[in-house]
């Protein structure tokens, strides 16, 4: 097993996609943006489920209640590293799934940015 794996994923928020990338470690999910703001992450064990549909990737993580959503050509490959670290990581049945936008995942970047900034100065 790789140590760390780095794919390219855009964040889908409320006004259009985020350039970045996902990392995945032994331990964490992490997403990194390409221009701006703070990456956040979450233990791997915490990424519970997925629905990939074409080139979109939705993501369930424990105590959120919307999906992460990413664009990304890498699904399946990000779903793979994710099984080889979790093995409770499933696809998720059609009654699972609702299509919530991925916004306060989004709004928990902008506020970790925001954060960020603040800190800097």
């Amino acid at each position: 097993m790789k140590e760390q794996q780095k794919f390219g994923a855009d964040l889908y928020g409320p006004n259009g996609r985020i350039g970045g990338h996902i990392y995945i470690t032994e331990s964490e999910l992490i997403w990194k943006p390409v221009l701006w703001g703070k990456a956040f992450s979450f233990p791997i064990q915490d990424v519970a489920g997925y629905v990939k549909k074409g080139s979109t990737l939705y993501l369930s993580v424990e105590g959120m209640e919307e999906f992460a959503s990413f664009y990304t050509w890498s699904g399946q490959k990000i779903i793979d590293a994710i099984k080889e670290r979790n093995p409770n990581f499933r696809m998720l049945a059609s009654n699972e799934y609702t299509r919530n936008s991925g916004c306060s995942f989004v709004l928990i970047g902008v506020i970790l940015s925001v954060i960020g900034l603040i800190a800097a100065l």
